[in-house]
């Protein structure tokens, strides 16, 4: 699968998988990926175990190594390094989880932290604005695919099969088209907000 807005992590979470997604560019990235304003997928694999995910992160590196990022290597069982692990409990729009993905989160937490990994609270100042940005550009995405998706999946592509939703989203985009430079500008110095913070974690832990 790939993983832009949860595509990966999300159905992982609701099936009982295991959905991990890496740091953009640590796999191959895609052609049409690459091809994006602003890039927000990351490709990767839902599996049903974590062995399953780690035996994967360490085949694919012998396939590709972005030399920028340190390497996987084969995780076998529990690593000697202590980990910097930034938690973010609730919705970066500022949105509370609800209970139960709550405890679980924080459980999680309290574990690494009882096994010696740092675990502190992380934050990103983004704009107010971001929601309604994303928004649009998840839309903008929507309306590509019902305007080019023959160009984009030849093989049999009937534009009225997409699903309501992204039918949705491609009206949203047409009555807000204009405010597309703005929000391209906007998500790109959120990339780098996000880019500053990650920085300073080995990993982030989220609902």
């Amino acid at each position: 699968g790939n993983d832009g807005g949860g595509s990966i992590r999300i159905p992982a979470a609701v099936c009982g998988l295991v959905g991990l997604k890496s740091t953009r560019g640590r796999l191959v990235t895609q052609e049409a990926a690459k091809a994006l304003p602003v890039n927000i997928i990351s490709d990767g694999v839902l599996t049903r175990s974590v062995r399953d995910t780690a035996n994967f992160f360490a085949e694919a590196e012998k396939y590709y190594r972005n030399r920028k990022l340190p390497a996987v290597g084969h995780v076998t069982g529990p690593g000697k390094q202590r980990r910097r692990i930034g938690l973010m409990v609730d919705s970066i729009a500022g949105d509370p989880t609800c209970p139960q993905p709550r405890a679980a989160v924080e459980a999680t937490a309290k574990q690494l932290s009882d096994l010696g990994h740092h675990v502190e609270m992380a934050r990103i100042d983004l704009p107010q604005r971001f929601v309604d940005d994303f928004l649009l550009y998840w839309a903008m995405l929507a309306f590509f695919v019902s305007k080019f998706g023959r160009a984009l999946f030849p093989q049999g592509f009937d534009g009225q099969q997409l699903d309501p939703l992204s039918q949705g989203l491609a009206r949203y985009y047409r009555q807000r088209f204009l405010k597309t430079p703005g929000m391209l500008r906007q998500l790109r110095q959120s990339q780098a907000r996000y880019a500053e913070v990650f920085n300073q974690y080995d990993v982030v832990l989220t609902p």
